[in-house]
């Protein structure tokens, strides 16, 4: 198997098309330039050391380095840990990092954990307030009807109402809502099986109110 040292490896990574856009690959430059100054602080010589020397333990512990001592903040070091992912890619499609399959896993779970407790806090999900939920539903009741004498409309605020109680109660997708059919409500305890992200089954379980909403468009 031929050997390539840490930093020519790199320099490769950097220069294939297929790691990105100009964009993409500019920005990996400055992740792979920090990478190696982790290496060099933990005296790997980068211009001398072969790519083989890069277990799993020292890839992961750039992560600790980057917020520790480098005292990058959270967007960058997801954006420095995808520039580590995908130097990983590309030395194992080519034979240049023979990690055994469990060592593999090993690193993108441990890329995986970190990633998920070192969320940018703009990324951290907020949940809707109870108070916010009740004024959506509110809101879809007292919407005005341009014309009380169609049918039409009428049906599509019954709809609309039905919607928005079902999703504010379930936390269903809308695309999961829109797909339900009538023989997938089960009357006996007002519930629904949905399928949902990689063909994934759940049950969920609609509120009184969104129940009734439900039966009443239907």
């Amino acid at each position: 198997m031929t050997t390539h040292t840490i930093a020519d490896t790199i320099e490769r990574y950097l220069n294939d098309a297929g790691t990105g856009s100009r964009h993409t690959r500019r920005t990996y430059r400055t992740a792979m330039n920090r990478f190696q100054e982790y290496l060099t602080e933990r005296g790997v010589d980068t211009e001398q050391a072969d790519a083989e020397k890069l277990d799993v333990d020292l890839l992961l512990g750039f992560a600790t380095w980057l917020l520790d001592d480098a005292q990058v903040g959270r967007r960058s070091l997801h954006t420095y840990l995808a520039g580590l992912s995908g130097l990983v890619q590309f030395m194992q499609v080519r034979g240049w990092l023979p990690f055994s399959p469990q060592e593999l896993a090993r690193f993108h779970e441990g890329i995986k954990r970190i990633r998920r407790n070192q969320r940018p806090p703009d990324l951290m999900p907020h949940p809707i307030r109870q108070e916010e939920l009740d004024a959506l539903v509110a809101a879809a009741r007292d919407v005005d009807l341009r014309d009380n004498s169609s049918e039409r409309e009428h049906l599509v605020k019954l709809r609309d109402m039905a919607m928005v109680a079902a999703l504010a109660c379930t936390g269903l997708r809308v695309s999961e809502l829109v797909s339900l059919q009538r023989k997938q409500l089960d009357d006996t305890d007002r519930s629904s099986w949905v399928v949902g992200k990689r063909g994934k089954a759940r049950q969920v379980f609609f509120a009184d109110h969104a129940w009734n909403a439900i039966q009443h468009y239907l």
